[in-house]
């Protein structure tokens, strides 16, 4: 799904125009990047955990030389995903295995 595609559900759920839901999506992705990027952690119960994580420096390999190169420490996004939302997918998934087991 395209953030356009999701922007028009989110219009359709709230009953907000297809603008009004744009800026509302987009004002609360910017807020999530940002909160993210300061190293600030952002939960939704249920749903998930936004933050960052450090790597430490490290050595690499240069598969085509085989050289070894040093990796620079960094900062990356990652999101934990939570029981509620974890557990809809696995039983929507469970669900639609047993329509089609079922249709055989």
């Amino acid at each position: 799904m395209l953030k356009k595609e999701f922007v028009k559900k989110v219009s359709d759920k709230t009953g907000l125009t297809v603008r009004a839901s744009e800026k509302a999506v987009n004002a609360i992705l910017d807020t999530i990047v940002e909160n993210v990027c300061q190293g600030e952690k952002i939960s939704f119960i249920g749903f998930g955990t936004f933050y960052s994580l450090k790597r430490a420096s490290s050595v690499g390999r240069n598969p085509r030389t085989g050289k070894t190169i040093p990796i620079a420490e960094r900062t990356i996004p990652k999101f934990k995903f939570g029981k509620v939302f974890k557990q809809t997918v696995l039983e929507t998934k469970k669900n639609e295995l047993n329509k089609s087991n079922k249709s055989n």
